[in-house]
This record gives C-alpha cells, sequence and structure tokens, in this order.
C-alpha cells in the first residue's frame, strides 16, 4: 500500500516542484498552464474515457446499481455544507466558486481513490470505486462548469466588466461526452479492446497526472497557501470529516432499499475521504477564476491525504 502512495506522490509533486520552478524563473507565459490543461483534456481525457467505458463489464451494473447513485448523490449533498461554509467565510465571487468545486469534487479515479481501493481489496474494491465515480464526468460537465461560469460571470459584473466575456466551454464539454458515448457503443456492440490498450489507457492516466500537475505548479505558490490558510482549513474539514460522514448517512439510507455487500460500504467510506480533485483546478483554470486558490486547495489536501491513509486502513478493517 505505501509504495503505491509514494509512487503517487513521485507522480504529482515532483512535476508539481518542476511547475513551480518554471514559474519561478518566469520560463513559461502566463497563458501556459490554460494551454496546457485544454491540450491534456481534448487529447489524453478523451482515451482514458473511451478506453474505461469500452472495457466496463456492464453486466455488473445491476448488481451493483446503487453505487452510481450513491456518488452521485454525495458529490451533490455535498454543495449545502460547502455553501454554507462559504457563507461562513464571507467569500465572494469567484472565490466562492473556486470553494464550491473543491468542495464537491474529490480525487475518487484511479490516480488515488480507486487505486487505494484496489491496494486494500483488489479487483472488487477497483470495480466498485469505478461504479462509484460513473456520475463524476457528467457532475463535472454540466454542475461543475456551471458553477464556473456562474462564477465568472458573477465576479465580471462585481468588477464591472462585460459577463459576456467569459469563454465558450462548449468544446471541452462535449470531447468528454463524445468520448464516453464511443466507448459505450463499442463496449455495446461487443468489440473486443485489444489487450494492449489497456497499457496505453493505464500510461494516459499516468500522463495526465503528471502535466496537470505541473501545469498546477505554475499556478502555485507557498505565499498563496498562506494567503488562503482560512479556505484550505476549511475545505479539508468538508473533505475529510463532513464529506466521508454525508457518505455514510447517503450510503446507510439506500441500505433500507437495497441490501448491499462488502466491501461497498468500506469502498464509500475511502471514496468520500479523498482530497480536492485535479479536475476543480482545471475547471477554475478553464472558467478564470481564482487559480492560486484553486491550486492551493488541491495542494493542501493532497499533502494532508498521506498521513490519513492508515487511518482509513484501519477503519475498513474495522467496518469489515
Amino acid at each position: 500500500m505505501y509504495w503505491k502512495l509514494l509512487l503517487f506522490s513521485g507522480l504529482v509533486y515532483l512535476p508539481l516542484a518542476a511547475g513551480a520552478f518554471a514559474r519561478r524563473r518566469s520560463l513559461l507565459s502566463d497563458n501556459s498552464s490554460r494551454l496546457i490543461m485544454a491540450g491534456t483534456w481534448l487529447m489524453i481525457e478523451p482515451l482514458v474515457i473511451t478506453f474505461a467505458f469500452w472495457s466496463l463489464d456492464f453486466s455488473k451494473l445491476a448488481d451493483l446499481a446503487a453505487m452510481p447513485i450513491i456518488g452521485t448523490v454525495w458529490m451533490l449533498a455535498m454543495l449545502a455544507p460547502a455553501a454554507a461554509v462559504a457563507s461562513i467565510l464571507k467569500l465572494r465571487q469567484p472565490q466562492r466558486g473556486n470553494f464550491l468545486l473543491a468542495s464537491m469534487f474529490s480525487n475518487n479515479g484511479i490516480t488515488l481513490g480507486a487505486a487505494l481501493c484496489m491496494v486494500l481489496f483488489g479487483e472488487p474494491g477497483l470495480q466498485a470505486a469505478i461504479l462509484f465515480i460513473l456520475g463524476f464526468t457528467p457532475l463535472i460537465l454540466i454542475v461543475g462548469f456551471g458553477i464556473g461560469r456562474h462564477s465568472a460571470r458573477a465576479a465580471a459584473r462585481i468588477s464591472g466588466e462585460d459577463p459576456q466575456a467569459v469563454p465558450s466551454l462548449r468544446l471541452l464539454q462535449i470531447v468528454p461526452y463524445t468520448a464516453l458515448a464511443i466507448g459505450i457503443v463499442l463496449n455495446l456492440l461487443g468489440v473486443n479492446r485489444p489487450q494492449f490498450l489497456g497499457t496505453v489507457a493505464r500510461t494516459a492516466v499516468l500522463a495526465d497526472v503528471v502535466i496537470y500537475s505541473f501545469a498546477i505548479g505554475t499556478l502555485f505558490s507557498f505565499g498563496s497557501v498562506r494567503r488562503f490558510i482560512r479556505e484550505c482549513l476549511a475545505v479539508s474539514l468538508l473533505k475529510f470529516i463532513v464529506g466521508p460522514a454525508v457518505g455514510m448517512l447517503v450510503f446507510f439510507a439506500v441500505t433500507r432499499f437495497v441490501e448491499l455487500t462488502p466491501p461497498l460500504m468500506e469502498v464509500t467510506l475511502i471514496q468520500c475521504a479523498m482530497p480536492v480533485a485535479i479536475t476543480s483546478v482545471i475547471v477554475s483554470r478553464f472558467c478564470r477564476l481564482d487559480s492560486a486558490l484553486a491550486a492551493s486547495l488541491w495542494v493542501f489536501t493532497t499533502l494532508l491525504v498521506a498521513p490519513l491513509v492508515p487511518i482509513l486502513a484501519w477503519l475498513t478493517r474495522q467496518a469489515g
């Protein structure tokens, strides 16, 4: 388990440091991070999405239909406490939008949450974790980008700028949906996925993490973490205490209607205790919100998750 975490840490923190170095040396323009993220989103993300849905075993969805519902309801439910905390902190736009995005979306994919579930529970844990995040892409494209555009327009009105100047994100929304549809069609048509594409998919995921981490590094500085320490601590409270509590409430509400078997409860607990998603930083950058705040929230919670992993492992063993 620990070498997996060390590998993940290296994939995240080394590119992050390289990006911060490039920023300090002025090796990249201010617009470089947006271009890097957009290129990755449009060229690498579609490969990952297509291959994932092409190989997904749809015959098991009937038995585990509750997991996508639990994951989707949980992400939406996190908006309420996030909005309440943002009001307590008296956050204005666009920082309020950053805060909501960071609170709603977590690193539940194979770059952290699903990988940890696989380490602890094997193939059943990985399958349950993937089912848990089936609603992630639609939510990030509809709700996430909706929050981003609303926050950007509200901030523009406050500053006296033209709200319509917020860039169109239609292409960024259409491409992932197209990739998802292609993967599902290939799957349902019974087209066998070549074995080597599994290696391509894993490589694409790793490349995703490295490139995004580098791009975020060009936005990040320790000075910004100090400046946003209030927001970082508040999001950490939401991610590591409120999030798991809400997730367990949703899980046990579902079990009143459907009998769920292990390790679904343990997977839900782990997925609901993950740090801020890289995707929230990407949406913030595309929508021209506060990039420094977005990067700080992601880095701060990702650093905190390392000492929490042994605690999560112990809790899941007790629950099992």
